[in-house]
C-alpha cells in the first residue's frame, strides 16, 4: 500500500510497527537492516502511499565464492564453510520450506 515519509523514516527502528496490538512485533525490518549492515550492504527503500513499496538490498560479492560440484558436496571444495560448533537458526513458517532447507543444510554439513 505504500508509506508516507514519516512512517518510512522509522521502518528500521526495533519494535516500530504500523500493525495493531497483537498483529506483529515490528522486528522484521530491524533484523533485515542489522543483517544487511553486518555484511556491509545497503538497503534502498522507495515508497509512495497508494502505489506500494520497493526494497532493494545490495550485498558485496564474494572474491572466492565456493564451488558446488554436481554431487552438491561443498565440504570437499571448501572445508572452511563447515565448522563443527556452528549453529544455524532457521526461521520459516512454511513446513515444506523448513524441510527443504534442513535437508539442503544437512547435505552441506
Amino acid at each position: 500500500m505504500g508509506m508516507d515519509e514519516h512512517t518510512r523514516s522509522r521502518i528500521f527502528e526495533p519494535f516500530f510497527t504500523t500493525k495493531g496490538i497483537g498483529e506483529g512485533t515490528g522486528l522484521g525490518l530491524a533484523m533485515v537492516y542489522g543483517i544487511v549492515n553486518n555484511h556491509h550492504g545497503i538497503i534502498e527503500v522507495e515508497s509512495e502511499p497508494g502505489y506500494g513499496t520497493t526494497f532493494r538490498l545490495y550485498l558485496p560479492g564474494l572474491q572466492d565464492a565456493p564451488v558446488i560440484d554436481e554431487a552438491f558436496d561443498i565440504k570437499k571444495r571448501s572445508p572452511s564453510l563447515v565448522h563443527p560448533k556452528a549453529s544455524i537458526l532457521l526461521v520459516e513458517d512454511e513446513r515444506l520450506m523448513v524441510n527443504l532447507l534442513m535437508m539442503s543444510l544437512t547435505r552441506v554439513g
